[in-house]
């Protein structure tokens, strides 16, 4: 089956520089688990898991595994 099956059009992106309190809020509303880090341009840069934040709170490092 081809990846256009799974697809979303519309996909929530955040900036590099917004809270992840704010990302984390919006993830949850929008039922989402993983978003897209994007620049000005809307060009890719990464992205930013609901597990990742989690993690970051409950250890208190960035990428911590």
């Amino acid at each position: 089956r081809p990846v256009s099956e799974f697809m979303r059009s519309g996909v929530y992106t955040v900036a590099p520089d917004m809270p992840l309190a704010r990302v984390l809020d919006e993830m949850l509303g929008r039922k989402v688990q993983v978003v897209p880090v994007v620049d000005d341009g809307k060009r890719p840069l990464g992205v930013i898991t609901r597990d990742e934040m989690l993690r970051c709170a409950v250890l208190g490092t960035p990428g911590a595994a």
